[in-house]
């Protein structure tokens, strides 16, 4: 198995802090490096320049919005395919072709190939079962949207993790107990300023003012960015404004979608549960489909294998020992941020177009 990477051999103590703090709360503000540095006594020169080394090292792959898809109109699905081995690699790259799948993965099971995409068409991801059911090997495709959500937290925390036992969800995560997934907006998507939004989503340049050299490059003012920020992140629209890592580097090389068959009467009990842990960082209840009569999915990860098995472990005995299954990766076909923008925009019809 897989050997755990120690964060504190590649990063600082700084280094840390920061990789931390601007996943949670990166500052709105003009100068943000100059406001982050006086939270970790520092200067804004030197958050700038570990900011940017740690960019160029790949512990951090972008700052932005992580924003809440339903309030734009947007759907988004998790499909799980059925596939014979022998076609399974070809059928994985096909379908990681497709713009609206942003994330593409083979797992250890016979159901063996899961994707998850987001589209503003909502006839897209039948489209999209019916072309992949049509490939050579596929022997079944099942669409899963979200019956309702109870977390969606990708943060890790490299100056304690895990949080200590008893602390509720909401001082660990900034979540809910239970969530259930966002509505769309009144309004249609079509009349959001898709300039605007372009803007909001593109990755933050590292200098001293780096909303105004966003707004600058798109023919925008600062105010305008920093506003609909604020606002957009108040009311919804943005779930957290902060950087996006990559949590193998970080030394997480350990995760696992695991599922639970867990009966209708339990399920905001247990998902609730599975939410509350620090190293889960998403959950949600889907419908169980035939020969796969499992309810509840969560995110699992960890820094070695043997300790993110012993977490599913834990979390499997609070649940009251439901059945479930883990479902290891062996494959990455995908992995992608949206384009929320292009998606708005309606450029994607069909499967087909890529």
């Amino acid at each position: 198995m897989a050997q755990a990477v120690s964060p504190g051999e590649k990063l600082s103590c700084l280094e840390r802090s920061l990789v931390t703090l601007v996943q949670a709360s990166f500052p709105l503000v003009s100068r943000p490096f100059e406001a982050i540095g006086r939270l970790v006594g520092s200067t804004e020169a030197a958050v700038l320049k570990q900011v940017t080394g740690l960019k160029e090292k790949g512990f951090v792959r972008k700052i932005g919005p992580v924003f809440e898809p339903a309030r734009f109109g947007i759907s988004s699905e998790l499909m799980a395919v059925q596939v014979t081995p022998e076609e399974l690699a070809r059928v994985g790259a096909a379908v990681s072709v497709w713009r609206p799948v942003t994330h593409c993965y083979a797992r250890e099971h016979s159901v063996n190939l899961w994707l998850a995409a987001l589209s503003s068409e909502r006839q897209w991801f039948e489209q999209a079962r019916a072309h992949t059911l049509d490939m050579a090997g596929v022997k079944g495709v099942w669409r899963l949207p979200a019956l309702r959500r109870f977390k969606v937290a990708v943060r890790f925390d490299l100056t304690g993790h895990p949080k200590p036992e008893g602390e509720s969800p909401s001082t660990t995560t900034g979540e809910k107990k239970t969530a259930p997934p966002a509505q769309p907006i009144s309004g249609r998507p079509d009349r959001i300023d898709l300039r605007l939004l372009a803007a909001l989503e593109a990755d933050l340049p590292l200098c001293p003012e780096p909303f105004s050299a966003l707004a600058q490059d798109r023919g925008l003012e600062e105010a305008t960015i920093l506003g609909a920020l604020q606002q957009w992140t108040a009311d919804g629209r943005i779930r957290r404004y902060g950087a996006l890592v990559r949590h193998m580097q970080l030394g997480f090389v350990a995760n696992a979608m695991t599922v639970w068959d867990v009966p209708p009467e339990r399920v905001e009990t247990v998902g609730s549960s599975l939410a509350s842990s620090p190293y889960v960082s998403h959950c949600y209840e889907r419908s169980p489909f035939p020969g796969f009569p499992f309810n509840l999915y969560a995110m699992v990860h960890e820094r070695s294998w043997e300790r993110c098995l012993a977490v599913i472990d834990e979390l499997s005995r609070a649940c009251g020992d439901c059945r479930r299954v883990i479902l290891l990766s062996t494959n990455e076909f995908k992995k992608s941020s949206p384009k929320y923008a292009e998606l708005l925009a309606g450029s994607i019809r069909s499967p087909e177009e890529t």
